[in-house]
């Protein structure tokens, strides 16, 4: 059975989202597994129950996926910062996320910013489907994982082809990036993106390595939700 739930992005994330290159999220377990031994891990799949099962970490992500707050084929509405337009234009809200509006047509001095918290369903404007869930510990985001996340990354200048190191696009000796062919990889904005909005809360910052929930997803039409 298809759910569907609001879910909060920050502004960058939902310029991303509509600029169409933001294609996943990471959202913290809760209760985090409690490690045992090197190939062992011991979880209590539903937060309501104590009882605990130990499970092979091979198998851990086919058997947590299936208690994921959020499951494949559910949708979520996106709630973001928000506020009542003025009257001046048609629209009835407008959307922190949409600068040029932003910038032209809202009053801050007439109107305040209301948190993506309170948002109701019937303000949203972006809906989501999700196309695919598994679990993983935080650090081990792939480079293609962070830019699906909405980050970017700096190419090395000294060895994507142009420079005497370049090979097939990398210069496996480039001293400037180490042989990664980045100065700046994506996953290393991906870490500051994550600290800037987990870094505070206990055991979720990108050191204390979190299992996280992985959510996939693509953009659907409002009318393609049923309500």
């Amino acid at each position: 059975m298809m759910n569907e739930k609001g879910i909060i992005f920050s502004t960058p994330m939902v310029q991303a989202i509509l600029e169409g290159y933001k294609t996943q999220t990471r959202r913290v377990l809760n209760p985090q597994p409690e490690s045992i031994g090197d190939s062992k891990i011991r979880y209590a799949f539903r937060a309501h129950e104590h009882k605990q099962t130990y499970i092979n970490l091979d198998r851990f992500n086919d058997v947590a996926k299936d208690y994921a707050p959020h499951k494949a084929g559910d949708t979520w509405y996106v709630r973001e910062t928000w506020t009542y337009a003025p009257y001046t234009i048609e629209s009835y809200y407008i959307y922190k996320a949409d600068e040029l509006i932003r910038n032209i047509v809202y009053d801050t001095k007439r109107e305040k910013w209301r948190s993506p918290m309170y948002m109701p369903r019937s303000v949203a404007r972006i809906f989501l489907r999700i196309t695919d869930v598994r679990v993983e510990r935080l650090q081990d985001i792939s480079e293609e994982d962070a830019v699906a996340e909405g980050c970017s990354s700096l190419e090395c200048p000294d060895c994507n082809g142009t420079g005497s190191d370049g090979f097939n696009g990398i210069g496996y000796g480039c001293t400037s990036c180490l042989g990664n062919g980045y100065v700046y990889p994506a996953v290393c904005d991906f870490k500051y993106l994550w600290n800037s909005i987990n870094g505070k809360k206990k055991s979720s910052a990108w050191d204390d390595n979190p299992w996280v929930w992985v959510y996939t997803f693509e953009r659907v039409n409002k009318g393609e939700v049923y309500d």
